[in-house]
């Protein structure tokens, strides 16, 4: 069952992968986790279209063929959108909190108002500010196949911590998480939940710090093997997320990075 309510403050509305082959991701990910696609006619008669993945009857994201342009810049990745009440004063408070801009603040006609940044430890991250019809990602009680958290991984997590606490309406919840995984901060908007971070382990201090959407599987080692035999690869080990459930970092054929959660039973 799906619900298309208004995101608040602070939480994930919608994510969208950019990737340089549209035609095998869509594949990869249709195969994996059992979306659909629709092409959709982009807003307010811009050129071209969007590529929207789909749960039954229910927007998960969206997919975009990075541009030749593009390819030389940016890998393929996968980008989280944080919703706000106004872009242009949360990208300005971003800013002076240590952010660089990307892409300043801009519309997408009779849908949203948008900026791409890079957060001070150099990840990069969306705002979108609701100005249309259109709500965001559709809210899928942790279906198979949908989105259900995001993670950024960082060298520095008191600078992060200090950086998103001040831009976006969060509380930082740490965490002793045990079994190795060490303290783990939950960003909480309003009471809830809205996304997690972690230090990055000594065998990650290269891997440049990132956002990292997760999807739900309902048997990750299935999963797993599925994901490598359609041309995935194995970031990490299956874990054990104590009191959440079992997870693994993977990247698509494309190379962009994802991870996949089987919750706790109940």
């Amino acid at each position: 069952m799906t619900e298309t309510r208004t995101w608040e403050a602070g939480m994930t509305c919608w994510i969208d992968l950019m990737t340089t082959d549209l035609a095998a991701a869509k594949t990869f990910y249709g195969q994996l986790l059992g979306w659909g696609f629709k092409e959709m006619p982009m807003p307010g008669g811009m050129e071209g279209t969007y590529t929207m993945a789909t749960i039954g009857d229910g927007d998960l994201g969206g997919l975009n063929q990075l541009t030749e342009e593009q390819k030389g810049m940016v890998p393929p990745n996968w980008s989280i959108y944080f919703a706000v009440d106004d872009v242009d004063a949360t990208e300005a408070a971003a800013t002076e909190a240590g952010a660089s801009v990307i892409q300043p603040a801009f519309d997408i006609p009779d849908t949203g108002r948008m900026a791409v940044l890079h957060g001070p430890t150099g990840e990069v991250f969306s705002l979108w500010q609701r100005t249309g019809n259109h709500k965001g990602m559709a809210r899928f009680e942790n279906a198979p196949g949908s989105f259900c958290w995001a993670e950024l991984g960082t060298n520095d997590i008191d600078r992060a911590g200090s950086f998103y606490t001040q831009v976006l309406p969060y509380d930082a919840n740490v965490q002793d998480m045990g079994g190795g995984y060490g303290m783990y901060t939950v960003f909480q908007a309003g009471g809830k939940d809205a996304a997690g971070m972690y230090k990055f382990p000594e065998e990650m201090e290269n891997v440049p710090p990132h956002w990292l959407a997760y999807f739900v599987v309902e048997d990750i080692e299935a999963s797993t093997a599925k994901a490598e035999e359609l041309g995935g690869a194995r970031i990490c080990p299956i874990n054990e997320a104590p009191g959440v459930g079992k997870v693994i970092i993977l990247r698509d054929p494309q190379g962009a990075n994802f991870a996949l959660l089987e919750p706790l039973a109940g």
